[in-house]
């Protein structure tokens, strides 16, 4: 059961502090996160630090408790954005390093040794994808009677 929950439950509550309280006179000082509940009812994430102070012929407790919610927001929107580059950056596909490729036919031979179309090799390897059409030079060339108007 994480701190937080425990707030939820006094009896558990009531231990928790107790044990913190019994530590700080132990050893001196103690540094937690805990959820504070303010005057006014709401509740809210707190730093704490408490510290064993002698006061005249007495030990007491000090108690210094800051507001964390700005920070525990800022926390949880950052997980949220590492969470989102993460699925993104599994989605990416980049090309990477030297291919071999043909000097006359522009095929691209693969890690296998295969031979492939520029396009489909790309298809694989990337997220684009092709449409197909025919440049001017080519369509001279191959389609010599044909004539663009």
């Amino acid at each position: 059961m994480s701190q937080r929950s425990l707030f939820n439950h006094s009896l558990g509550n009531i231990l928790f502090e107790a044990i913190r309280l019994a530590t700080t006179f132990e050893t001196g000082t103690d540094f937690f996160e805990w959820v504070h509940k303010k005057a006014d009812g709401t509740i809210f994430p707190a730093e704490v630090k408490l510290s064993r102070l002698p006061l005249r012929e007495q030990v007491v407790l000090q108690a210094l408790v800051r507001d964390i919610t700005e920070r525990t927001q800022a926390e949880e929107e950052r997980e949220k954005l590492i969470g989102a580059l993460r699925a993104s950056l599994e989605k990416v596909k980049m090309l990477s390093g030297l291919l071999p490729i043909c000097a006359s036919c522009k095929k691209i031979r693969d890690d296998k040794g295969y031979w492939k179309q520029i396009d489909s090799y790309i298809r694989d390897h990337s997220e684009a994808e092709f449409s197909h059409g025919i440049c001017p030079e080519c369509m001279k060339k191959l389609y010599p009677d044909f004539k663009i108007e």
